[in-house]
Order: C-alpha cells, then sequence, then structure tokens
C-alpha cells in the first residue's frame, strides 16, 4: 500500500542530502495531483507496487546537498530508497495543482509527464528492493517482509544473486564491446550491415543534459530510450521501463484517465524508437533496446502486456522451443528434439569457466542423406572458481572468435553419422535477449565456420547463417555435459 505523505509528515522528509529544506513544503494532494498519482498505480505491476510505499509532493525545488535541482520534477533518495518525491514548484510544466487539471488540453501534456516521471521514479525505487536482495548489499531493509520475498523470488529467477544494478550496465557494455566503433575498423564486425554492426555506445553525461529530439535520436543510435537515460545505468533502466508503463499516454487514439481524454504529444523514447522497425526478426539497429525491455519484463518492471505493445513487430522468429535456422527471413530448417539448457563447466578439464550450454537437434541431410543434427552452443558466464551463484544467465551480445572451436563462446553444428560434416564457428554473434529460469532465447548470426574432421578441414559453406534459439525450464548444474565436443565426442 503506497502512502502518501501530506503537510503533516513534513518531519518524515528530513535527513541526509535534504535537511530540512522540504520543512513547511509539503502539500497535501489536491484532487489533479491525487488523479496523476492514482493514473501512475493503475500503470505499476506488482514489483513497483511492492517496492514505492510513499510518495510525497513538495512545493519546492529538488534539493541534493546544498543545491537546488531547479527543474528536476522527481528524485528518490539514498536514505530513502522507498519513497518518491515530486516537485511541484515552479511556474510551468509542474506538477503543481494549476498544471495538472487534465480537462484543460493545454495541461494533458504535463499531466502525462508526471504520471510518467512517478513511474520512473517507481522504477528506480524496484531496483532499489531487487538490489536490496542481492548478495553484496549492505544497506537498511526499508521494505516490508512481502515485498522482499517476491522480490528474492525476482533475483532468483534471473540469477542475479550477486547483484542487480551491476547485470544492467554489463548488459549495454557488451553491446558497446561487441560494436565495430569499439573494436576497430579493421574487425570483422565492420563488414556486417551497412556501416558495420554499431550496436550500443558509452554512457554520455553530457548528452543526458540536452533537450529536444535530436537528443532522443542520438541516445537511440547510442542504445538509450532517451537523451536522459545516457547519463548512466540507473536513470538507462528507469527511462526504459516508464517508457513501456506510460505508452499508453502518448497513443494516437489518447487514453481515458479520470473520466478525461488524454492526448499527449508523442515521445521520442524505446517505444517510439521500436515501433519504427517493422518485423520479423531484431534488427541490429534497436538490438540494445530491445534487449533491454526484454531485461525488464523479465525482472518484472514491465508486464507482458506492455512489453508487447512497447515492442511493436519486433519479435523472435520461433516455432515453439528448439534452435531455427532461416535463409531470407524464411524458415530453412528446425531442431526441437531434447532441447535443453543449462549453465555448468565445461567438460575441457582446461576451460576455466563456467557456462552457459544450449543444445538441441532434428533431422537434416549431408547431400542426399537423412542425418541428425546437433546444435550445441556455449556462453562463458562466470570462471569456475567464483562458484556456481556467480553464474548469471546470458544477456546481451556475445562474440565467437575461435580458431580451434575448444575454448571461449562456442557454437557447434554435430552430425554424429557423418563426423566430416560437423563444424564450428570461427566469427558468429550470439545475441540473448531474453533470459530467466523459465526461458532462456536470442539470436545467433554466424559469419564463418571450420570443419575439423572433414579429409581435408576446409570452411564450412553456406555462410553467413542466421538464426534464432529458444530454451524453457533452464537448470543449473555443477556437471559437465557428456555431449560436449570439447570433451572429443
Amino acid at each position: 500500500m503506497v502512502r502518501a505523505l501530506g503537510s503533516a509528515d513534513w518531519e518524515e522528509t528530513t535527513g541526509g542530502d535534504r535537511g530540512t529544506a522540504y520543512q513547511n513544503k509539503v502539500l497535501d494532494l489536491g484532487t489533479y495531483q491525487t488523479h496523476a498519482v492514482r493514473a501512475a498505480l493503475d500503470r505499476m505491476p506488482r514489483l513497483l507496487c511492492h517496492s514505492m510505499e510513499r510518495i510525497v509532493f513538495v512545493d519546492a525545488d529538488i534539493q541534493i546537498g546544498d543545491t537546488s535541482e531547479r527543474g528536476t520534477l522527481g528524485i528518490v533518495y539514498n536514505d530513502q530508497p522507498a519513497t518518491v518525491y515530486i516537485s511541484a514548484s515552479g511556474e510551468v510544466d509542474t506538477a503543481s495543482e494549476n498544471h495538472l487539471d487534465e480537462s484543460v488540453p493545454a495541461n494533458q501534456g504535463t499531466f502525462a509527464r508526471v504520471i510518467r516521471r512517478i513511474l520512473h521514479e517507481a522504477v528506480h525505487t524496484a531496483g532499489n528492493l531487487l538490489e536490496s536482495q542481492t548478495e553484496g548489499y549492505d544497506g537498511d531493509q526499508a521494505w516490508a517482509s512481502g515485498a522482499q520475498s517476491y522480490a528474492a523470488k525476482v533475483i532468483k529467477n534471473m540469477r542475479l544473486m550477486t547483484g542487480f544494478d551491476d547485470e544492467w550496465e554489463r548488459l549495454h557494455e557488451s553491446f558497446v564491446e561487441s560494436s565495430c566503433k569499439s573494436l576497430g575498423e579493421s574487425h570483422w564486425v565492420c563488414s556486417l550491415g551497412p556501416g558495420g554492426m554499431n550496436l550500443a555506445g558509452d554512457y554520455d553525461p553530457v548528452l543526458a543534459k540536452e533537450i529536444g529530439e535530436e537528443a532522443d535520436q542520438e541516445a537511440h543510435r547510442l542504445g538509450f530510450s532517451t537523451a536522459y537515460g545516457a547519463r548512466n545505468p540507473f536513470e538507462d533502466l528507469a527511462e526504459v521501463a516508464s517508457a513501456a508503463l506510460a505508452a499508453d499516454l502518448y497513443s494516437e487514439q489518447g487514453v481515458d484517465v479520470g473520466g478525461y481524454v488524454i492526448k499527449a504529444s508523442p515521445r521520442l523514447d524505446a517505444c517510439w524508437r521500436l515501433n519504427q522497425e517493422a518485423g520479423p526478426g531484431i534488427p541490429a539497429a534497436v538490438a540494445a533496446l530491445f534487449t533491454k525491455l526484454a531485461f525488464a519484463r523479465d525482472a518484472k518492471f514491465v508486464p507482458e502486456s506492455e512489453f508487447e505493445i512497447c515492442a511493436g513487430e519486433i519479435r523472435h522468429q520461433h516455432n515453439g522451443r528448439g534452435y531455427f535456422s532461416y535463409k531470407d527471413n524464411e524458415l530453412s530448417k528446425e531442431y526441437k528434439v531434447n532441447v535443453k539448457a543449462d549453465i555448468g563447466p565445461s567438460a575441457n578439464v582446461l576451460d576455466l569457466y563456467r557456462s552457459f550450454r544450449f543444445r538441441a537437434e532434428g533431422p537434416t541431410q549431408v547431400g542426399s542423406t537423412p542425418v541428425t543434427g546437433q546444435i550445441m552452443l556455449k556462453l562463458d558466464v562466470a570462471l569456475k572458481l567464483e562458484g556456481l551463484d556467480a553464474a548469471s544467465w546470458p544477456r546481451g551480445a556475445y562474440l565467437i572468435e575461435t580458431d580451434s572451436g575448444f575454448f571461449g563462446n562456442q557454437f557447434w553444428f554435430v552430425v554424429p553419422e557423418n563426423r566430416a560434416a560437423t563444424f564450428y564457428a570461427t566469427k558468429a554473434v550470439v545475441m540473448v535477449t531474453g533470459s530467466s529460469d523459465e526461458i532462456v532465447e536470442g539470436t545467433v548470426f554466424v559469419v564463418s565456420g571450420w570443419r575439423p574432421w572433414a579429409p581435408l578441414p576446409v570452411p564450412q559453406v553456406g555462410l553467413p547463417a542466421k538464426a534464432t534459439f529458444r530454451a524453457v525450464e533452464a537448470e543449473t548444474s555443477d556437471g559437465p555435459v557428456v555431449d560436449d565436443p570439447a570433451a572429443g565426442n
């Protein structure tokens, strides 16, 4: 249950970076402010309802230490990780009561902005709640036992026991590190697609201060929902999730809020950018944004219905669970037998990593001979010495670059009846866009491969090749996989 503080509760706002800045500045919510809060609550999934315990409107600029943040609409303070502050100070475009009368068309943009900002700040409280259930957290527990229990289940389901905040940042950095701009123009990824494969760019606090459509579109090219999301990983997550939760406020037909139809001008955010693309598949230009949106869904920030609206036509090309090969976006082969995904050590005793392993098999042909093909994908996720709990499900972009096929990230196509047809990828890009105990899915783009057991070892022909994969009910294990090519099978 979310509690709205009123003027009599101002003492609860003292301390930390605020000092007594809000003394006698806490507002009793007016009619339209109450409408905005209720509209935000109506859009919050269970995680956010658990995490945001208090909301307070203040007739003052947001205060951080000795600095008044004029123009900042909301904040969550570190020492009050479950409380959202909203500034109702200022003359225009604020959360003040006279600017939130949604029956006045001129106010509708402000009304939508305030709802979205409440959702944005609620996402911060949810991130704080999830982080509080990880192993390294040493702060106070600001939440009820039911909220902590729910968050602990989310963390366990996503295998984020060693840290939630760090995983979001690692996810983004995986796209940066796999981009042409980071690897250099001579790298093979620069030959993929027009202008090379540039998936994301670094966080940019300078860009985050810019306002306008040009800044937001530049942010999209860097893998962020908005320019403000480029500030740091925390704002990145909040901007992605709040975009999805508030997407209906910016729909062309408008949305009924409190008996009034709200029609706010479109916001150039993650949902807007994803809806500019046509499916099928996940274009590289929006792969980082789509994956972040899927992460927010998997971590329960965004319900499935809002995820689908925000993602638009962008979808994985799946036909159930398994591995699916495509040619010119048309399904060419599928491997749907004995599908399994887990995390465990390699059978290769010299391999220092604990890895995510995906396997599937299905009928195929070598020449005119029917055979069984086995798909094997291995992605390193943690050092063996760090223990099983340190190994999260894979997320983001992974490069496969190998001369041997026995170390590092690997992709194998194994034909037990005809070993000479077996090959491994020497160059490939893997994007894992959804992962939890329930489901792991992604895309594989094999650029080049090698057939090590051909009479004369030769490159694999018919590449590059695109495929998608999906596994359900993934597992963890401390034992090696028995059909690992690294074991010599």
